[in-house]
């Protein structure tokens, strides 16, 4: 059977760096520990090869965000490139580098890419998932599609070489699922979640973050679901999932670090 491999959470990354600090002979203190795993899973998206490959890069102790483009060139994006070249056809390269922004997407938004000239495909919607699946990076969990593998790492690289397409795609993929959300009467929470990481994701490229204006673009999402058809019932499910989604809740605190309380509902 096989088991895919997904990126590390906080937790284990926060382990993983603290018994690292105590081989040290200079240890340093528990709040740098903190500090540096976080910026440790941004810069790598958690893969666990290239955190052990920055952890053992001898330069522990100093401030880590220095380094974060010298860790791009020299660990990360050889990796990133490893995994286009061995487990991603080439024929699929684009295809995953547009989808990588989305965590979760379902046959309209890869119909919507493919008519909007983001996707370049000749044949079906249900063969496009199809390879997609066969290269076993993605799978089908309720109802969407994902890619929890590969998808941070390759998410990385296109802000990093294509900043433009990323946030054109973040748009595109935030306005789709807006429409969706006016009529679904399945899993509507789901759609609402995406919509707010993706929002994140727009954050992400940007050093003017505004905690009040993200707070209200929330507050608007969120009202769409209530809107949606039967969303009341939902908006219970929403904030179970929310406080399950660790990815999510990793990307709002490391984005905005020194606001301690944002209220979602």
């Amino acid at each position: 059977k096989e088991i895919p491999l997904t990126p590390s959470d906080l937790d284990s990354v926060y382990e993983s760096v603290r018994k690292f600090n105590l081989d040290r002979k200079s240890r340093m203190t528990d709040s740098y520990v903190r500090e540096y795993s976080k910026h440790l899973i941004w810069f790598t998206g958690g893969h666990p090869g290239a955190m052990a490959k920055i952890l053992a890069n001898r330069d522990f102790g100093l401030d880590i965000k220095s380094n974060e483009q010298k860790y791009y060139d020299e660990i990360v994006e050889p990796i990133i490139n490893c995994i286009r070249k061995i487990d991603i056809p080439i024929d699929m390269q684009n295809i995953f580098d547009i989808l990588s922004p989305i965590r979760k997407f379902d046959t309209k938004l890869l119909q919507y890419f493919i008519e909007c000239g983001l996707i370049t495909w000749e044949k079906s919607l249900f063969e496009l998932e199809d390879e997609l699946i066969k290269t076993r990076l993605f799978c089908v969990a309720d109802g969407f599609t994902t890619n929890d593998s590969a998808r941070q790492l390759l998410s990385i690289r296109m802000r990093k070489k294509k900043l433009d397409q990323f946030k054109k795609i973040c748009n595109e993929a935030i306005d789709i699922f807006k429409k969706e959300l006016q009529c679904l009467e399945y899993r509507p929470e789901l759609y609402t979640i995406e919509i707010l990481f993706l929002e994140l994701q727009l954050l992400s490229i940007t050093t003017e973050r505004s905690e009040k204006k993200f707070i209200s673009k929330c507050n608007e999402i969120i009202q769409c679901l209530k809107n949606a058809p039967a969303g009341e019932k939902f908006l219970a499910v929403f904030k179970q999932n929310l406080l399950k989604d660790w990815e999510f809740d990793f990307t709002l605190n490391y984005l905005f670090p020194n606001y301690t309380t944002i209220i979602l509902l």
